[in-house]
Order: C-alpha cells, then structure tokens, then sequence
C-alpha cells in the first residue's frame, strides 16, 4: 500500500467524473512533472553532451572512495544439488550433448520441417553459395551404409524432410 507523503498533489486533483479531456489534463501534469525533474536535476538532460575535461576531474574525485555497482553481486548461485545432477549429465553424456539418446516424436519432426520450409520459402542460394557446398560436402568422409538394412514399418517412418 502507497502511503501518502505530506505536500503531495493527488494525481487526480481537479478531475470530474465524466471529464472528456481528462487525458489532456494528465499529459499536461506529466509534462510539468518532468519539467521539474529536469530543473532539480533528476533528470538526464545531458545526454549525447561532451563533458569538458575539469568536468570529468571533478567527478573523478568526487566518486572516489565509492563502491563500485557491481561489489559484491556474485551472479547466480547453483545449489549443491543442482551442480552434482548437471556434472553427473556432464560426465554420462559430455558437455553440451544433453539430447543425445533423446529422440524426437513424428509429431515434431513434421512441426520441424515444416518451419523449415517456412524459413527457406522464396530464397536461393548463389552459385557461389552452391559450389562452396559441394566442395565442403565432396571433402566429406561419410559412413558406409549397410546394404541389407530392413526398411521400417510404414507407421514409424518420418514422412517429412526438406525441399
């Protein structure tokens, strides 16, 4: 709850119920609030202003002996917790390789590509950009497929894939 303060005006003063320029009332009372800020100094007037160098040896030495904004702040702390379930994830699966073994169901992967196609819909590539992919890809060792390889069943098979 706002408790009020002796000597302040109500935001509301002089309004009437029913009042249609009520609006024009509040930007004008804003507008002298933030007159006054910029008389008492509050506000930041100087901005994009070049301070002249004994400006600057001034604060200079009327800062000193302050802290400095972040003393103290240590950032976010882990719990003991937290740090042994993520180093044993860590450890299992490397860094940086939490989806490993997790896989994706039919539903997402057609989301996936879907948003892909969005993504990819009306550009081109140069043939600058498509020779230096096939160079890259013709470097590339890839592995040896299995000839025999049973296909999967027609319901498990992910029906969607790029262009």
């Amino acid at each position: 709850m706002v408790k009020f303060k002796k000597g302040n005006i109500p935001w509301n003063k002089g309004f009437k119920r029913g009042d249609n320029n009520i609006w024009d009332k509040v930007i004008d009372i804003c507008h002298n609030k933030t007159r006054e800020k910029a008389k008492l100094g509050l506000w930041k007037t100087n901005l994009g202003k070049k301070a002249s160098p004994e400006t600057i040896k001034k604060l200079s030495e009327a800062h000193k002996g302050q802290l400095s904004w972040n003393k103290g702040n240590r950032g976010f702390k882990w719990s003991e917790e937290q740090k042994l379930k993520l180093s044993k994830i860590a450890k299992e699966k490397g860094f940086g390789k939490w989806m490993i073994g997790k896989t994706s169901s039919i539903e997402t992967k057609e989301k996936q590509s879907k948003n892909n196609r969005k993504y990819w819909m009306g550009k081109q590539r140069t043939k600058e950009t498509v020779n230096k992919i096939k160079l890259a890809r013709s470097k590339q060792i890839m592995p040896i497929k299995e000839r025999f390889m049973k296909p999967l069943p027609p319901k498990e098979r992910w029906a969607g894939g790029g262009q």
